[in-house]
């Protein structure tokens, strides 16, 4: 409010936190503000100070990642609007041209699974979510950037990029087979119920990582473990692509 004024008109958390998987040293805490009007430079240097002020003295705000968007171009393509703000630590702090990447899957957690800190009912606004949007998201998810980061095991090697890449290959997997978006966490469990038996000790590596990082580690050697996820990720994708007919 301080920094937009009149023009503001709500404040959204998505991702973890609503979904109620919120880890204090791993999880973003994901935030749409969405406003009346067009953010002038005025607009655009008083959010700057803001978050400078809060990673200064709050813990959690470098764990922030904020979109900051005109309510009328919510829905729209990404090519057909103008660039936005935005607020990443990992990328350089405030952009007031970030235009990151606001999916079909963000808009529609924003719409059915957010939480609400000031602002009209999301599900007033006039966008609509189709199943064909969040399977043509993942269907890029898919063949295009997992496709490609899979080319390279040494990626693997970093424990964060193990569990985000196998607890997000169980996520569009659940997601694809269920036609709900559910947390990361909960697709990597519900993946040790469903999944081939030869992936469970991956995928419960993924987790142990993520929920209880001194747990002795299922392989021999970052390596193996490296290898193993580059093979989970494109067994996956295939299997995706099988299923629901997606072109490689």
């Amino acid at each position: 409010k301080e920094g937009l004024g009149d023009t503001l008109l709500g404040v959204y958390i998505y991702g973890s936190i609503p979904l109620g998987t919120f880890h204090p040293e791993q999880s973003d805490i994901d935030i749409i503000t969405l406003s009346t009007t067009p953010f002038t430079s005025a607009h655009c240097n008083q959010l700057k100070h803001i978050h400078q002020t809060l990673d200064d003295e709050y813990t959690y705000a470098t764990q922030m990642e904020v979109i900051y968007l005109p309510v009328y171009d919510l829905g729209k393509q990404k090519d057909t609007i103008n660039s936005y703000p935005t607020y990443a630590n990992w990328n350089n702090g405030f952009n007031p041209s970030g235009k990151t990447n606001l999916d079909s899957v963000t808009l529609y957690q924003l719409k059915n699974k957010s939480l609400t800190l000031t602002g009209p009912d999301p599900n007033t606004f006039s966008y609509d979510i189709t199943w064909k949007d969040i399977q043509s998201n993942m269907d890029y998810n898919l063949n295009t950037y997992w496709k490609r980061r899979s080319q390279n095991s040494d990626t693997f090697l970093n424990p964060e990029e193990t569990v985000f890449g196998v607890l997000t290959l169980c996520r569009i997997q659940h997601t694809l087979e269920h036609q709900d978006i559910v947390s990361k966490e909960e697709a990597g469990r519900i993946a040790l119920q469903t999944h081939d038996p030869k992936w469970h000790p991956l995928i419960q590596e993924a987790l142990n990582l993520r929920l209880r990082p001194d747990t002795p580690s299922h392989f021999s050697s970052k390596s193996d473990r490296a290898k193993a996820t580059v093979q989970f990720i494109q067994d996956q994708v295939e299997a995706c692509n099988q299923k629901h007919g997606f072109k490689p």
